[in-house]
């Protein structure tokens, strides 16, 4: 009998321990690793070994207090060290997941940027608009279907595309405002943009090998 008071002891911590272990992982839970399924898979199934492990020794040996205890801990500590585990996975895959986030949301910052350059010469007067537009929906098509970051550090590039940007919004509304249509500085800064974009999905492909 008085096994069976400590095994009803050890069960209502674990069964305290499993629910505070679910409860954690629901507050940081993430569509990409469902860590709270995990835990609570994990929980049940350590839940009903031990409980079979209590009954199987109330009934078998009753009096090795020593034995049944060095049981108890011995399972719990495996229960933590997965439990563990899990968080520590699940953070990685949050982490990864983040900076991949933060890459795809550069890249739509260029795309906004190199918009407002095709809104400021869409605005021009002249019929050179009609020239360099079909250019500049070319860069943009370019951009948008670009390799996906992902895990690659691309920067460096994002940064040179971002400094193009603005130097063809500069020379767009500087060309709108002396009505020029000397468009080889336009022509130029695309060029290079689509130069870096090419340069920039290498870069990806060869870093998404290596990884």
């Amino acid at each position: 009998m008085k096994i069976f008071w400590i095994g009803l002891g050890f069960f209502l911590i674990l069964l305290v321990v499993a629910v505070f272990g679910i409860t954690a992982s629901k507050e940081r839970q993430n569509a990409a690793f469902p860590v709270e399924i995990s835990m609570a898979v994990l929980s049940i199934v350590y839940i009903g070994l031990m409980t079979g492990f209590n009954l199987l020794f109330d009934f078998l040996i009753r009096t090795d207090l020593l034995l049944f205890g060095r049981i108890h801990m011995l399972a719990f500590l495996v229960y933590a060290a997965l439990t563990g585990g899990l968080f520590v996975f699940r953070s990685r895959v949050f982490q990864r997941e983040r900076f991949r986030d933060g890459r795809a949301y550069e890249k739509q910052i260029l795309i906004c940027e190199f918009e407002a350059v095709r809104d400021c010469l869409a605005g021009w007067r002249t019929e050179a608009k009609k020239e360099v537009l079909p250019l500049m929906d070319s860069l943009l098509d370019d951009l948008r279907f670009s390799e996906p970051a992902g895990s690659a550090d691309v920067s460096d590039m994002d940064d040179r595309l971002r400094g193009i940007a603005r130097m063809l919004l500069a020379e767009a509304e500087n060309l709108a405002e002396i009505r020029s249509e000397n468009l080889s500085g336009i022509e130029d800064g695309i060029r290079r943009a689509k130069k870096v974009i090419r340069d920039r999905d290498r870069q990806i492909r060869l870093i998404s090998h290596l990884i």
